[in-house]
């Protein structure tokens, strides 16, 4: 029984005395073990002939795993049963399961950081997959709008061209006519434009231009069109003034006048003060189905008829 340096064994009689103990130790022979809350105690209380316990073994004065069996032999002739008893350290019986479950402790924290490392790149793969996605959907995103700015917007003003004047002009004919309202269109042509142009050079003349696309804008509704065409020349559109075409002449006429008083005002150019004035010509739409081209002809017809007459002044095709 022997097998290791802290196994012991013995025997003890029924009635709790000791009478051998493996490896020997002195003062132990001859001790009653009933006497002592022990192992050997709860052995026999719990009524059953073959027990495994842990505790502190009183005897030995350590903590012990201790194997016992009640021998009821008849054949020994013994008076009373016999106990056999087999102890080993808890601690040295479990090394080898403590080695166990620290190594697979081990092994699971390292697993567990592993895979907690693997969901980490993985998200942080995902994260970065979805930002270079983002950013190559706002850069597409910038790309359509710049191409859109430079195929729609003029690029001193900032106004729709003509290539988007056009299409507006279509659409707002084609509501005029639905719903039987009249609009307007406004072609604007600054006077003496040139000489300013000449005297003072094409960055002032720049400076001009984006002056008067401020104020025309601030002249008309925010569901109103102000564009530039070229040059000097800008288009107001203005959308279904009003179902009779006398109302809607003199919503007009009113707005003419507010362009006319607006541009007339001097404008301050970067040092420079300088008086300008407008010839503008007013063409109605909406009564009844024509060209869209058309509408630009007549209110070009209207603002040379506004020129021909002395400038600064505004001219009415009532179609």
């Amino acid at each position: 029984m022997l097998y290791d340096d802290d196994v012991w064994t013995a025997l003890a009689h029924e009635n709790g005395v000791l009478t051998v103990i493996q490896p020997n130790r002195p003062g132990a022979v001859g001790v009653d073990l009933s006497q002592r809350s022990g192992l050997f105690a709860r052995h026999m209380a719990s009524g059953q002939d073959a027990t495994v316990l842990r505790g502190h073994v009183t005897l030995m004065n350590e903590d012990g795993l201790m194997a016992q069996r009640t021998i009821r032999a008849e054949s020994l002739h013994l008076r009373g049963a016999m106990v056999v008893a087999v102890s080993r350290r808890p601690a040295v019986v479990l090394k080898g399961w403590t080695t166990l479950a620290m190594t697979v402790a081990v092994a699971w924290l390292l697993l567990s950081g592993a895979g907690v490392a693997g969901v980490w790149a993985y998200q942080r793969h995902r994260l970065q997959v979805a930002r270079l996605r983002e950013e190559k959907e706002q850069l597409r995103a910038q790309k359509e709008a710049e191409i859109r700015r430079l195929a729609f917007y003029d690029p001193l003003t900032q106004l729709p061209n003509r290539r988007m004047l056009m299409e507006r002009l279509a659409q707002t004919q084609a509501a005029s006519l639905r719903h039987r309202r009249c609009s307007a269109v406004f072609f604007i042509d600054l006077d003496h434009f040139k000489e300013l142009n000449d005297q003072h050079g094409h960055e002032q003349g720049d400076r001009l231009l984006c002056e008067v696309a401020r104020r025309l804008s601030a002249c008309v509704r925010e569901e109103d069109t102000v564009a530039r065409l070229a040059g000097d020349e800008f288009v107001l559109l203005l959308s279904e003034l009003d179902g009779q075409l006398g109302e809607a002449t003199a919503k007009a006429e009113a707005v003419a006048r507010k362009v006319l008083a607006a541009l007339g005002e001097p404008y301050q150019l970067d040092g420079l003060v300088y008086d300008c004035s407008a010839s503008v010509g007013v063409a109605l739409f909406g009564v009844h189905p024509e060209p869209v081209d058309s509408l630009l002809i007549r209110a070009d017809r209207a603002m040379y008829q506004a020129k021909a007459a002395g400038r600064n002044a505004y001219r009415l095709d009532l179609g």
